[in-house]
């Protein structure tokens, strides 16, 4: 009888083992932002309180820009992309959402966007999707609710399904903070103390890689820079070569 008791239960545990989610264990990776590059191309979109803009394809050897179309769904508030060169993963939230974002797959070829999970943050790990989940928090008058991340990681697969928890190491390759480097390679860049300059650090070397009246920050892209300026109350964005020698101005907004 004791046997078959202590059987019972070995049972009961493993059962309960493989019905709990496992802990997914992910490489130290880049985290999404702003801009994202595959091949010649950047795709890029901004946000801010004041004012969105739809996301765009420019390419690093025309200065050519083309607005991504998006078929079938009204989306706004772009953030955190991320593309394999046929995909392009984003958060963004539906027009006439008030408050939940969702994490989108959109085909840059058809324009059809597939939504996949509730979150943000969205970075393409290998072929599994990385993101933060959402959570719901209700406004003051205690009718409405609001999303804000939960602090907690999943992946899931590239075209969607089931979440799993996740554990990984990220780093960032962008920063609107004076002084703040970001390694990318041998180098490391940062924006100057008085926040108009960009300047690549090579051990004690130094060069300046550009010069604008106010610096909002910057992204660095695998031999690019995209650097965010002001002026005059209008934004700028600009194609930097890493090493300084070609800038292409990608949108005034």
């Amino acid at each position: 009888m004791r046997k078959k008791l202590l059987a019972s239960l070995i049972i009961m545990v493993l059962a309960m083992g493989c019905l709990a989610p496992a802990m997914v264990s992910a490489d130290t990776y880049v985290r999404s932002g702003y801009a994202c590059k595959s091949g010649k191309n950047i795709y890029f979109a901004f946000t801010s309180t004041k004012k969105s803009t739809p996301i765009y394809k420019f390419n690093v050897k025309t200065g050519k820009r083309v607005k991504v179309a998006i078929k079938r769904v009204k989306l706004k508030e772009f953030k955190h992309l991320s593309t394999d060169g046929k995909y392009l993963y984003c958060s963004a939230r539906p027009a006439k959402s008030l408050g939940c974002t969702y994490i989108y797959r959109i085909n840059l070829k058809t324009g059809s966007a597939r939504r996949l999970a509730k979150g943000t943050k969205p970075t393409l790990v290998g072929d599994k999707i990385v993101f933060e989940g959402v959570k719901a928090q209700k406004v003051n008058d205690n009718f409405s609710y609001t999303y804000v991340p939960s602090g907690k990681d999943y992946m899931i697969p590239q075209e969607g399904g089931r979440k799993q928890p996740v554990n990984h190491v990220e780093v960032s390759a962008e920063t609107p903070c004076r002084g703040k480097q970001i390694a990318s390679g041998r180098y490391k860049f940062y924006i100057s103390k008085d926040g108009k300059k960009i300047y690549r650090k090579n051990g004690s070397k130094k060069k300046q890689i550009c010069k604008a009246k106010k610096i909002t920050g910057f992204r660095v892209l695998g031999g690019y820079l995209v650097v965010k300026t002001t002026k005059n109350g209008k934004n700028y964005a600009y194609c930097v070569k890493s090493n300084g020698k070609k800038s292409m101005k990608m949108l005034k907004w």
